[in-house]
C-alpha cells in the first residue's frame, strides 16, 4: 500500500477531526470530551476506509482460484433476484409500468460492458461438447454477464451482481485469461477422445492441438447514467437483460411510480397464477401443479396468490398428495416448502411496494 495514493483521504480526516473538536468544544465547553469524540470518529472512519480498501484493491492473485466459487455466488445472486424480476417483469409485460420509466431508476448503477468476438467456434464442435455459446460467452455468461441482444455480442453485468473480487476491470481480466484456457482445453481433449489423431489424421487437427483456439474481446466499465437504454419501433432487448436490470430497481424509488396505478397492479397482481411461485419445482411437477391449480385453490381457500404463504406446510403437502404420481411423494414437503417460502417473499415485496390484499 502506497501511503501517498490516501493523503488527500488522510489531509480530509484531520480536517474533519479539527472541525469536529472545535463543534464539540463549542457546545460543552469541555477539551477532554471533545477530544475522545473525535478520537472516535476518526477510529471508525479510518477502520471503515481500510475495510473498503482492503475489498477495492484485493490482489490480482486473490481472484478465486476456483471458479466454482464465482458460479455459486452468481447462482445465489440470481436466486435472490428471481422474484423481483419475475414481479417486475409481469407487470410491465401487463402494461401497468412502462420499460423507459424503469431504465431511469438505475442511472447510478455501474456496469461492465464487455465485447467477445472472434472466437469461432462451429456449430459442431459446440454440439459436441455440448456448448450453447462460444466459450468466452459462456465463461462470462456463468459469470453473470447477460447478453443485451440476441443480434450482437454486447454482454452486460451490472457490477453489483459480480463476486466483489471481479468488480475491477484486472481482475476481471486476469480471470478471464486464466480460465478460459481451461475450457479450451476440455474442448480438446473432447475432441481428442472422438476424432483421435490416428484415425482422423486431418479432421479437427487445429482443435486437437489448440491452434484453432482464439478470442477477442474488449472490457470497459461506465455508469448507467452515461449511456442510453432504449429501442426504435421494434424492441430486441433479451428477457435475460430485462430482467437482470429489473432485479437491481429500488423498491422505495418504484413505489411512486406504482402508487399512480395502484388499481392497475392490484388487478394484474390478483390474475397470477401458482406458476409463478413454482421456480425452484422440476418441470413435470410444475406442470401437474398447474393443471391442478383450481382445485388447489378451492381445497385450501386461496384467492391470490400471495395467499399460499398462511397455509401450514402439512396441509398444503396433504392436497398435493392427491395430484403428485407415486415417485414425488417423498418430495412432496419440499415441493410445499417452495411454494410458501416463495409466497411469502412477493407478499414482502408487494407490501415494500404498498400493495396489500
Amino acid at each position: 500500500m502506497n501511503p501517498r495514493k490516501h493523503l488527500k483521504f488522510i489531509s480530509l480526516i484531520s480536517v474533519l477531526s479539527l472541525i469536529l473538536i472545535g463543534i464539540i468544544f463549542g457546545l460543552t465547553q469541555n477539551i477532554m470530551f471533545a477530544l475522545l469524540v473525535s478520537l472516535i470518529a476518526d477510529s471508525v472512519q479510518i477502520v471503515s476506509y481500510l475495510i473498503w480498501l482492503v475489498q477495492k484493491e484485493m490482489p490480482m492473485e486473490q481472484v478465486p482460484k476456483q471458479v466454482e466459487v464465482v458460479y455459486k455466488y452468481v447462482t445465489k445472486k440470481e436466486e435472490r433476484s428471481r422474484v423481483k424480476e419475475e414481479l417486475v417483469s409481469r407487470l410491465v409485460n401487463e402494461g401497468a409500468i412502462r420499460e423507459s420509466e424503469l431504465y431511469t431508476l438505475i442511472r447510478n448503477k455501474e456496469a461492465i460492458l464487455a465485447f467477445p468476438y472472434g472466437e469461432g467456434i462451429s456449430s459442431k464442435i459446440k454440439s459436441l461438447c455440448g456448448l450453447e455459446s462460444q466459450p468466452l460467452a459462456t465463461l462470462l455468461e456463468r459469470c453473470g454477464f447477460v447478453r443485451a441482444t440476441g443480434m450482437q455480442n454486447l454482454m452486460v453485468v451490472f457490477t453489483e451482481n459480480l463476486p466483489r473480487s471481479l468488480r475491477s476491470i484486472d481482475n476481471l481480466n486476469a480471470f478471464i485469461k486464466r480460465e478460459l484456457p481451461k475450457i479450451w482445453e476440455q474442448i480438446s481433449n473432447k475432441i481428442k477422445k472422438e476424432f483421435p489423431a490416428d484415425q482422423y489424421p486431418k479432421k479437427y487437427e487445429k482443435w486437437r492441438s489448440g491452434e484453432g483456439f482464439s478470442a477477442m474481446y474488449t472490457l470497459s466499465k461506465s455508469m448507467a447514467q452515461d449511456f442510453i437504454i432504449d429501442y426504435i419501433n421494434k424492441e430486441s432487448f433479451t428477457p435475460e437483460f430485462k430482467k437482470h436490470i429489473w432485479g437491481l430497481i429500488d423498491w422505495k424509488k418504484l413505489r411512486d411510480i406504482i402508487k399512480k396505478r395502484r388499481h392497475k397492479v392490484k388487478e394484474i397482481i390478483s390474475k397470477i397464477s401458482i406458476d409463478f411461485l413454482l421456480g425452484d419445482i422440476p418441470r413435470n411437477v410444475r406442470k401437474i401443479i398447474e393443471e391442478h391449480e383450481d382445485d388447489i385453490k378451492k381445497s385450501l381457500g386461496i384467492e391470490v396468490f400471495t395467499d399460499y404463504r398462511l397455509i401450514e406446510q402439512n396441509k398444503m403437502s396433504k392436497v398435493l398428495l392427491n395430484f403428485l404420481p407415486a415417485t414425488e411423494r417423498g418430495n412432496v414437503d419440499h415441493y410445499s416448502s417452495a411454494i410458501i417460502t416463495e409466497s411469502k417473499n412477493c407478499y414482502d415485496l408487494l407490501k415494500e411496494l404498498g400493495i396489500s390484499f
